[in-house]
């Protein structure tokens, strides 16, 4: 699975990697490491490094991800650095890529919507607007042998839509669950990397307060 693993290596070392492999690194508790793209393309959580760019990781475990391979160094001392040739990055890249074909998906319909005349909320719902000449609420009453239900629907340009919100408008909604250090924070981190790359908005929210795991690079 790995090569050239090697605990308190000295201060400075190099590392070459091939294509779609990553080095893991984790400093010593209390100092800074710096990791240096030397040639070749790599990427931290997402974020493609500028070649001959010092970035500094302190009190933390990140993986350097290369698609096409690349020439790293490392400096300062790590509890562990080394390199990996199985990795889960294919698999998030394309998790990524199934999220962002349903938010394209979210956006045609609601384009579509728009363009016949009927106006979508922040929410997704379908709200009224002046070019919407037959807009009516109308109240129901579900009888079932349980329960009596009441709500509303909503009738836009004549035809009976409920006010329950069509998901697919609304675009893909992601919960990350796990175990501790199972890497849910690298995940989250990943997929907003490659969200704003793509040009788009990501709302995220950290439901584990006490960590704030999800850092700028």
């Amino acid at each position: 699975m790995s090569a050239g693993r090697d605990e308190g290596r000295p201060s400075v070392a190099k590392f070459q990697l091939s294509k779609e492999s990553e080095l893991r690194i984790e400093a010593t508790q209390g100092h800074a490491v710096t990791v240096t793209l030397l040639s070749g393309e790599a990427e931290i959580l997402g974020v493609e490094m500028a070649q001959n760019k010092a970035y500094s990781i302190s009190n933390r475990k990140l993986p350097v991800f290369t698609w096409h391979g690349c020439e790293l160094s490392v400096s300062g001392p790590t509890d562990f650095a080394y390199t990996a040739s199985e990795t889960p990055m294919p698999v998030y890249a394309n998790t990524f890529g199934v999220i962002h074909s349903r938010r394209k998906h979210a956006e045609a319909l609601r384009e579509k919507s728009r363009l016949e005349g009927e106006s979508i909320s922040r929410d997704g719902k379908p709200v009224a607007n002046e070019q919407n000449l037959s807009v009516q609420t109308a109240q129901f009453t579900s009888d079932s042998k349980s329960t009596n239900k009441t709500g509303q629907a909503t009738i836009v340009n004549g035809g009976l839509e409920s006010e329950k919100t069509d998901p697919a408008r609304l675009g893909p909604r992601v919960i990350i669950m796990g175990p501790p250090e199972s890497g849910k924070s690298t995940l989250a981190s990943l997929l907003l990397s490659y969200s704003v790359k793509a040009c788009g908005k990501s709302l995220f929210v950290d439901l584990d307060i006490t960590r704030n795991a999800v850092r700028q690079i």
